[in-house]
């Protein structure tokens, strides 16, 4: 039995918990950072700050359910820059004369790409 609420602890990353309880794992296409209480933290329409919450699967990735890390589209796929990638499959082919490699350093979260000449 705990003695205070110092000892409890946060919900594990890629779940999200009421009442002191996992309730379930993150929705696909966002992350569940730890601590949270919601399953899709973008539903709500609130703003939320994603370290203390969740946000959208950022561009260039996809979030199955339940991940607690993002997993970056392969080479030559891209994801469009637009967040919440589900699968694999929401990787899609790099267009043709351009290159697309994993991740992204820019702040967008999007492959880049590079037209070949």
């Amino acid at each position: 039995m705990l003695s205070n609420s110092s000892q409890c602890l946060p919900c594990p990353a890629g779940l999200y918990c009421t009442n002191g309880f996992i309730s379930g794992e993150c929705s696909a296409g966002c992350i569940c950072w730890s601590g949270s209480w919601l399953h899709n933290p973008e539903s709500t329409g609130l703003i939320i700050v994603p370290e203390t919450v969740g946000s959208l699967c950022p561009a260039g990735h996809y979030c199955p359910t339940g991940i607690k890390y993002p997993i970056p589209c392969n080479n030559f796929t891209i994801k469009t820059p637009s967040a919440g990638g589900r699968q694999l499959s929401d990787c899609l082919p790099c267009p043709a004369g351009y290159i697309c490699t994993v991740g992204s350093s820019t702040t967008s979260y999007y492959l880049s790409c590079w037209l070949l000449l």
